[in-house]
This record gives structure tokens, C-alpha cells and sequence, in this order.
């Protein structure tokens, strides 16, 4: 099986609007990141990351970062159906996105 964790993150200079997410979604951590001086919000559990595809398929974004969010969605559901898992035949549609993502220009 290979091993994937999805995550869900939201940069700031400033935590304050952070914080408020945090404190509106009872889920996720922030964390400050001396590299460029900034904090992170992040989501990377089951339960966070099914609520928030569900609400970008409900509040859909009308900008660039929607595609991640749309391929986010199908290397969810490819993980849930196990395509991840070794020697499975569909493996490769999870590698394939993976791939494009991590290549795609932010």
C-alpha cells in the first residue's frame, strides 16, 4: 500500500483570520513558519477533509485554486475506493494526479 495524506492548508502573514476559521470549524491546527514569516492553517484528518470538499462542491471557487480543489476531490475519492493500495489496476490514476498536482504552478 503506499501511503498518502491529504491536507488542506491556508497561508496568512496574520493568524487572527486563522483563528477565526479554527474557532468556526472546531478542526485543524495553526502553525507559524519562519521561512517566510507566516502562519498555516491545516486540515489533515478524515472528518476535516470531507468537510471542506463538501463545502468548496457547495461554494464552488471562481479562481485558479478550483482546480486543485476539484483534483483534491478525485485523489479523495480514489483513496476511499483504495486505488492507492498496491497492485491495485487503478493505481495509477492515483499516482497520475498526484503527480499533477504537486507539478501544477500555484
Amino acid at each position: 500500500m503506499n501511503k498518502f495524506t491529504l491536507a488542506f492548508h491556508i497561508s496568512q502573514k496574520d493568524n487572527l483570520i486563522l483563528k477565526i476559521i479554527l474557532n468556526a470549524l472546531n478542526f485543524g491546527t495553526i502553525r507559524y513558519d519562519s521561512s517566510w514569516d507566516g502562519w498555516i492553517y491545516t486540515i489533515c484528518n478524515q472528518k476535516g477533509m470531507d468537510f471542506i470538499l463538501n463545502l468548496f462542491s457547495k461554494y464552488t471557487l471562481h479562481t485558479k485554486k478550483n482546480e486543485d480543489i476539484l483534483s483534491l476531490k478525485e485523489i479523495a475519492f480514489y483513496i476511499k475506493m483504495k486505488y492507492h493500495y498496491k497492485n491495485n489496476p487503478n493505481q495509477s490514476k492515483v499516482n497520475y494526479l498526484v503527480t499533477l498536482f504537486k507539478n501544477r504552478n500555484k
